[in-house]
């Protein structure tokens, strides 16, 4: 009852676990494994193999593996009555389990739960219905499991031999059951004629109607599962088809047939002595040959793994069948010399019952250490693979398309401009989920005139636009039937969007003309343009967003994701390898308080100073000369927790100095370059900032305090006297007292920079560089904000900050893109390069 009990939470704990597992392919797998071991285990009371006497005890283990009522629940089927008696128990016991697991699972709906009356009879009719789906499952999967070893203890009462019952010249002979000697193999008596009416009627029922339903289950629900919706019949049902491709969704059908001819109808053949000989051996070796071929050919498997293990079983299988005739072959008799006559005269001189039960045991024992080994593989290759993961899961998504589908993406696109690009998209797209299927010209092409039956059996379309695509006959053709069948598309492009979308749109209206059949080009761009097109970058984390969204467009046009109850699995999105992740991010952040020594290496060693831990983990300095780089150091100011950056503005660079603290409590103003007036620093105050958070001791050092991530005023990092600050140069911009080694110069990079702010940003770059602080450039992409080819700043940037030691261009410049899924990847990106140590 305990292991009963046990493999029932085992299987609701796997269906409960199922996408976190999904990866090693457990179910398949476990089919395998229990039907190689359920005719295994017949290979003594069906097959009539004789083991050695020193092993017979160990061979007993597989009798745990054929999941025989009787062994699992360790007690002998002679306990539990007359022969009828157990014949009837074990016909009835699966039914008896399903009534069992039905009660369990309503009273655990009814009265677990704590909920009110009528909370109880509004939600009653779903529970049930839930319910039933649960115990359909359960049902399918049970009777599965017991229909080889039911139906081989069924056959138990045709099971007689014939006994010597008098040594005479004529001799007389009695036919009995073997397993209940009283009964008589006698058409006379009244006790076998009984058992054998109620075998043909739990023949009727086992043997022949269980597979008979699970074929009518799966006729039912056939139409459902091809057009990729299962229907809630079919999702119950999934253990029979959902391990399998969609036109050999009935193989499990085929499986269980041969798995009752191996245990069951084989003893149809000579049921009194056909155990004392090797023709029911011969016929188990002829049907896992045809089977093996069967399986190399049709292929029915989803995954290469699991029929690898199916072929190697079936094999083994085949083996064990051949072993079973030597064993047969060489009996018990020896020689002098201790050989068994019948193995040293027909099979070898090597050969004998001992050898061979061993090499059998070793041989089952290989199927099952050969299935962990592989799960164990597949498992540590999963983990260190990178691939693309759900969020919610952790685990690789299902990729399962509609059994009318053979590729998950149609790549469309035109030859002359963009078949290089295309290529080396799929091929990243394929690297990080292998098991994606890509229709791609140069892979699938086989005859141009199929392009519209392709498009067909693909589950979403790409077009990766570049000039010319839609001047291609072809490209048209596949855009048309994307578009008339109503596909899923994206629109890939690289460079600036809003002048790549005019040429799109000019192009489809100059090429489409909605003749016959095809749609119109209005028609043609809604469809296209209904998922925003994507912009593609070379740049890793950028790439790996862009892939991001093909990936969820995909996933959510999938039939395992339209369900509505596996749509939510995508509510919180998926990983990527490559993109940017903010919460590695914040673990690289140092903990409050520490520093490094380095960052004194400009201070005058004073005892009159003294320097107090910092509450701020990283500061941000911005140039008034280049202000629009304070609201992108506001952006990546909110992407961390509150009290983690602090934004300083450095004031004119003639400012800073020997200055001391606390001398100014008013506002101070400051002077920008492209305006006519000056603008107080309120203006640049994020709102929830307090005007007194501007100012404190930060203001003797050349900088302005702008606001903080948590908008409280800060300690100061010096004792509020009239202590001068130590003279560092000049001109100071930076004092390590204040800032920490994690200090940063962002500084934004667009065509007016440089341009008409006297000089200012010009001194304070040097000043940072002489002084050793490191700068993160930010480069703009978007027209509007004035966006231009980096080589624009090569000749607006004064040439002594370009040549050495200054060199301000070392470093790349971070991109800072407008798209909101680019934006962030922007963002990230300058947060990690401010945060990362020197």
């Amino acid at each position: 009852v305990i292991v009963i009990i046990v493999a029932i939470f085992i299987m609701f704990g796997y269906h409960s676990q199922k996408e976190k597992l999904r990866p090693l392919s457990l179910q398949p797998k476990l089919k395998i494994l229990v039907s190689f071991y359920q005719v295994v285990s017949s290979m003594r009371s069906v097959y009539g193999v004789k083991f050695d006497e020193k092993l017979k005890g160990v061979i007993l283990y597989l009798d745990y593996f054929s999941l025989d009522i009787y062994r699992l629940i360790s007690i002998p089927s002679g306990c539990i009555g007359t022969m009828h008696s157990r014949l009837v128990f074990s016909v009835v016991w699966p039914y008896i389990m399903v009534i069992l697991v039905a009660a369990s699972l309503l009273v655990s709906r009814l009265f677990v739960r704590s909920m009110s009356f009528l909370e109880l009879c509004g939600q009653y009719k779903e529970k049930v219905g839930n319910i039933r789906n649960k115990l359909l499952y359960f049902t399918v999967f049970l009777f599965y499991f017991a229909l080889p070893t039911v139906s081989r203890n069924i056959f138990e009462v045709r099971k007689c031999q014939a006994f010597q019952v008098e040594d005479s010249d004529n001799p007389t002979f009695l036919s009995v059951i073997l397993t209940d000697m009283t009964i008589a193999c006698d058409d006379k008596s009244i006790q076998y004629n009984r058992l054998q009416r109620f075998f043909w009627v739990a023949f009727i029922l086992w043997p022949v109607l269980t597979p008979t339903a699970f074929l009518s289950f799966l006729l039912v629900v056939k139409e459902t599962i091809i057009k990729g919706s299962p229907s809630v019949l079919a999702q119950a049902s999934r253990f029979l088809w959902e391990d399998y491709k969609g036109h050999m969704m009935f193989w499990d059908v085929i499986d269980t047939w041969r798995k009752i001819v191996l245990t069951c109808f084989v003893m149809f053949l000579d049921p009194k002595e056909g155990s004392n000989k090797i023709l029911r051996l011969l016929i188990g070796i002829l049907v896992s040959l045809i089977y093996v071929s069967v399986l190399a050919i049709s292929r029915p498997y989803k995954r290469s793994d699991d029929l690898m293990l199916a072929i190697a079983s079936n094999v083994i299988l085949g083996c064990c069948f051949v072993l079973g005739i030597v064993l047969n072959l060489c009996g018990d008799n020896t020689d002098s010399d201790g050989n068994d006559d019948v193995c040293v005269t027909h099979v070898s001189l090597n050969v004998n019952s001992f050898n061979s039960t061993l090499i059998f045991l070793l041989l089952t024992i290989l199927v099952l250490v050969g299935t962990a080994i592989s799960i164990a593989l597949i498992a540590f290759s999963q983990r260190r693979k990178p691939s693309v993961r759900l969020v919610s899961t952790k685990c690789p998504p299902n990729l399962d398309m509609a059994s009318n589908h053979n590729h998950h993406l149609f790549m469309s696109h035109v030859w002359a401009t963009g078949q290089d690009k295309t290529h080396s998209i799929a091929r990243k797209l394929k690297m990080i989920l292998p098991n994606l299927k890509i229709w791609l010209d140069v892979d699938n092409l086989k005859d141009i005139s199929r392009l519209e039956d392709s498009v067909a059996e693909s589950t979403m379309v790409i077009i990766f636009y570049s000039a010319g695509y839609f001047e291609s006959k072809n490209c048209r053709r596949e855009l048309n039937a994307a578009v008339n069948m109503e596909k899923p598309t994206i629109v890939i492009f690289e460079g600036d969007e809003a002048s790549t979308l005019r040429q799109l749109k000019d192009e489809c209206f100059n090429n489409c003309y909605g003749r016959g059949t095809e749609p119109t080009s209005d028609k043609i761009l809604e469809h296209i343009l209904t998922s925003d097109p994507i912009a593609w970058f070379n740049d890793v984390a950028f790439s790996a967003a862009a892939m991001n969204r093909i990936f969820m467009a995909l996933l959510r046009n999938l039939p395992f994701y339209t369900r509505n109850k596996n749509c939510r699995l995508l509510d919180n999105g998926i990983i990527v390898p490559g993109e940017t992740n903010i919460e590695s991010i914040k673990h690289s952040i140092k903990p409050p308080g520490t520093h490094s020594m380095n960052s004194l290496k400009y201070f005058v060693k004073s005892e009159s100073y003294l320097m107090k831990p910092q509450r701020y983990l990283v500061n941000v300095l911005v140039c008034a000369a280049n202000v629009e780089a304070f609201e992108i150091a506001e952006e990546v100011q909110g992407l961390l927790p509150s009290g983690n950056i602090k934004i300083h503005l450095v004031d004119e660079v003639s400012t800073l100095g020997k200055m001391q603290i606390g001398m100014s409590n008013e506002l101070p103003e400051i002077d920008f370059a492209n305006s006519d007036k000056k603008l107080p620093v309120q203006t640049l105050i994020s709102s929830g900032h307090t005007q007194e958070e501007l100012i404190d001791e930060t203001s003797a050092l050349g900088t302005t305090e702008i606001g903080t991530s948590d908008g409280k005023k800060t300690e100061s990092s010096f004792e509020s006297n009239d202590k001068q600050l130590p003279h560092v140069k000049d001109i100071s911009l930076f004092d390590p007292a204040v800032f920490t080694e994690n200090c940063k110069l962002l500084v934004y990079l667009n065509k007016d920079v440089f341009q008409n702010d006297g000089g200012g940003l010009e001194s304070i770059l040097r000043t940072a560089i002489d002084m050793d602080l490191k700068i993160v450039l930010v480069f703009e992409q978007n027209p509007e904000k004035g966006a231009c080819p980096f080589g624009h700043f090569f000749s607006v940037t004064p040439q002594e900050l370009i040549d050495p030691p200054y060199e301000i261009f070392r470093d790349i410049a971070i991109p800072l893109h407008v798209r909101p899924q680019y934006r962030n990847v922007s963002l990230q990106n300058i947060l990690e390069k401010i945060i990362s140590t020197f």
